[in-house]
C-alpha cells in the first residue's frame, strides 16, 4: 500500500473529505492532499509528522513494512539524544538535592551560632546596636522567640 493509498484509507475511515482534512490540519491545503492521495508529490516530514499526530499513527506508518535507512538513523539518534537529557535531569536533579542537604547543614549551623550568640549577648548584656541590621534582626528575633 502507498502513502497516498494510506492517507486516502485513514481519511475515509474518519469520514473526512479532502477539503475538511485540510481545515483540520491548518496549513496543508486541498490540493496538496490530493496530490498526496494520487503520488503526485511526497510528503515532507513535517507533513508526515502532522498527519501522523492527527490520525494517532506512528510515523512507520506511512512507510509500510520496510522504513528508509534515514528514518531508523533519525530514529536512534532521536532515543540517543533522549537518552542523554534523561541523564542530564538525573545529574541536575542529583545536584539539587546535594546542594539542598548542604544548604539545610548551613542553615542549622547558622542558627546554632545565632541561638549561641544570642545566648551570650543576653548573658552579657552587650549593646546590639553596633550589629548591622540583618544579624540585629535575626538576634532580636532569637530572643524574642526564646525568652518566655
Amino acid at each position: 500500500m502507498t502513502f497516498g493509498q494510506r492517507l486516502k484509507m485513514l481519511r475515509l475511515n474518519e469520514g473526512l473529505s479532502q477539503a475538511k482534512l485540510a481545515v483540520n490540519l491548518d496549513g496543508i491545503s486541498q490540493t496538496y492532499l490530493s496530490a498526496l492521495e494520487k503520488r503526485e508529490t511526497a510528503p515532507r516530514q513535517e507533513i508526515l509528522e502532522k498527519l501522523g499526530r492527527y490520525f494517532c499513527v506512528p510515523i512507520f506508518y506511512w512507510y509500510g513494512d520496510t522504513l528508509p535507512t534515514t528514518v531508523i538513523k533519525d530514529t536512534m539518534r532521536d532515543v540517543t539524544e533522549i537518552e542523554d537529557v534523561d541523564n542530564d535531569i538525573r545529574a541536575i536533579s542529583n545536584e539539587v538535592d546535594r546542594l539542598q542537604r548542604k544548604l539545610a547543614h548551613k542553615i542549622a549551623a547558622s542558627k546554632y551560632l545565632i541561638s549561641e550568640l544570642s545566648i551570650k549577648i543576653m548573658q552579657e548584656n552587650i549593646d546590639i546596636s553596633k550589629f548591622n541590621d540583618t544579624d540585629r534582626i535575626r538576634i532580636e528575633r532569637y530572643i524574642e522567640d526564646t525568652t518566655p
